[in-house]
């Protein structure tokens, strides 16, 4: 509990930054909404942020307020899945991968700078500080998803630390 604290208070502190810093932890059966921390993305179409994990570090887009981990709905980034060798995108945590890419992303010890974008007809998501640039996966965008809310998740043995700019997102 008094870590969950501290966590809420650095949140506070860091909101008035323009920063959002939040700690996941190795739980699989809980993703973290960024709206709970006054941080929408209805009105854009990527998210950049910079994260530390061993592995196992998602992101998870979709339509619904309450996170859908186990049915189809919603679209999942999994950063440095099976020991932090792979990069996949699927139709929900526990669902279907729709496309893999082999590389270690993460660190156990240093923030890495990644990204995420949906649009109309593209999921994709890249590594560095600018959108679109250095690509590591897409996949297509069907059917279309209105994306109203953003949420992330560790588990099977890991937690992450996340940095996300309000600047960020665009």
């Amino acid at each position: 509990m008094a870590e969950l604290l501290s966590w809420i208070l650095l949140l506070r502190l860091t909101q008035a930054c323009l920063s959002l810093k939040i700690y996941s932890p190795d739980d699989q059966t809980y993703a973290f909404p960024l709206s709970r921390f006054g941080f929408n993305v209805e009105s854009v179409t990527s998210l950049k942020f910079t994260v530390r994990a061993c592995g196992n570090a998602h992101v998870i887009i979709q339509k619904q307020s309450t996170a859908d981990l186990y049915t189809n709905g919603n679209y999942v980034f999994v950063i440095g899945s099976y020991g932090n060798t792979y990069l996949q995108i699927k139709n929900a945590v526990h669902g279907a991968f729709l496309s893999n890419y082999n590389g270690v992303l993460l660190s156990c010890t240093e923030f890495r700078p990644l990204w995420v974008i949906w649009d109309d007809a593209m999921l994709s998501i890249g590594s560095g500080d600018e959108v679109n640039t250095n690509i590591l996966l897409s996949h297509p965008l069907t059917p279309p998803l209105e994306i109203k809310h953003a949420f992330l998740l560790t588990g099977w043995g890991d937690d992450a630390c996340w940095d996300i700019g309000k600047e960020k997102a665009l």
